[in-house]
């Protein structure tokens, strides 16, 4: 008897008045947007779409990709003008209306600098790294292979320096 009562509580439908009293209230399409800028996978924004006719336009909103895809999934979001790559399987798809990247994931200071040629990237977590050092080192003291004093500057956008990046070197920090 208890459990018959808790169905029929559960697929009651409650009249305006009794929605009202209650305090229940529905979220507009901007709020829901706003929310699926959180969810972690494509089956939550799918679900999302399957929930009424409403919602079926929330996909079209995105400027970026929310989640990670790939050449299918992509498809999903029709209006992605800046791919966003959150880990490093993801891949620089091209086509559509895609202007521009912004990868998430860990890179070295030199690659970020060689990705950037011919393409619109955006690095958010760029690493100084010990092979970074070499390479700046290597082109103030070309001829030589011995470690000796030279002057480094760390770039503007490096957030961040690997774990003994400068082992091995001596030199001042400008």
């Amino acid at each position: 008897e208890t459990i018959e009562k808790f169905e029929k509580e559960i697929t009651k439908k409650f009249t305006f008045e009794e929605r009202k009293a209650m305090n229940l209230c529905t979220l507009d399409n901007y709020c829901i947007f706003i929310a699926s800028r959180y969810f972690d996978s494509l089956d939550d924004h799918i679900n999302l779409v399957k929930v009424s006719k409403r919602m079926r336009g929330n996909l079209e909103k995105f400027h970026y990709n929310p989640i990670s895809v790939n050449e299918e999934s992509v498809q999903l979001f029709p209006n992605v003008e800046s791919l966003h790559l959150y880990d490093e399987r993801d891949e620089y798809l091209e086509g559509g209306r895609i202007e521009r990247y912004v990868e998430w994931d860990p890179v070295s200071y030199y690659y970020s600098e060689e990705m950037n040629k011919g393409k619109e990237i955006e690095f958010k977590n760029v690493v100084w790294t010990k092979d970074d050092t070499e390479i700046e080192y290597k082109k103030q003291n070309p001829d030589c292979n011995a470690y000796f004093d030279f002057e480094l500057t760390i770039p503007e956008g490096v957030n961040e320096l690997e774990e003994d990046c400068f082992n091995e070197y001596r030199f001042s920090l400008k």
